[in-house]
């Protein structure tokens, strides 16, 4: 997660001191997700933070984020533990309202191996359409390349997310709501083992 971080904050840094930055954005949020790994009898749900980074510079993008999160086991069969995330996805606008994406994410867990820990790569489309000059909406979509760290086979893995923000006419401050939902198609053994996330984060954001 960190590399993932100091990619994006570089990133940010660099288009802070050129002058064709358009926009830089930096946010807090807090969260509520749950989490399921196997089957029903495998889930956890709970909230915690985030921090997150847009950039938009002519034609290209970057957005970044991430969030630990205390999660609380829904049975006895498991235990309770923290998640951390980091994501960084880079993205080009064929259009004003489509881009491209491509990006990176590392997922961990404290204790060690009380979940799985994923490293993924993600291929995708993102769509930012304005609705006034208060606000804004956009939706996007991925196929999703992981790797496991305790090994296994990948099948058909793939996310989508929406997300509005509405704030003031200057464009200095607003508050940001997302949605995310995330499938992994794992197999181990010849066994379907999937991953699957639901992300709900609202924040307030401040522009440069």
């Amino acid at each position: 997660m960190s590399r993932a971080l100091t990619v994006a904050l570089a990133f940010g840094v660099l288009c802070a001191g050129s002058a064709e930055a358009q926009t830089i954005r930096v946010g807090l949020s807090g969260l509520g997700m749950s989490y399921a790994e196997t089957n029903e009898s495998r889930s956890w749900d709970g909230g915690g933070g985030a921090a997150s980074l847009v950039v938009r510079l002519g034609r290209f993008g970057l957005d970044a984020y991430g969030f630990t999160a205390k999660l609380k086991a829904d049975s006895s069969n498991v235990s309770d533990f923290d998640m951390l995330q980091g994501d960084v996805r880079a993205s080009f606008f064929i259009v004003p309202v489509i881009a491209v994406e491509l990006g990176f994410g590392r997922r961990a867990t404290d204790p060690d191996f009380a979940a799985q820990d994923v490293g993924l790569w993600r291929f995708g489309i993102l769509s930012e359409m304005p609705l006034t000059r208060l606000g804004i909406i956009w939706i996007r979509g991925a196929y999703l390349a992981p790797r496991f760290e305790g090994g296994g086979d990948v099948g058909l893995s793939a996310e989508v997310g929406l997300g509005i923000a509405v704030g003031t006419a200057n464009g200095r401050f607003r508050v940001r709501a997302d949605y995310e939902f995330q499938r992994i198609d794992r197999k181990v053994d010849n066994q379907d083992v999937p991953l699957q996330m639901s992300l709900a984060k609202l924040g307030l954001e401040v522009g440069f």
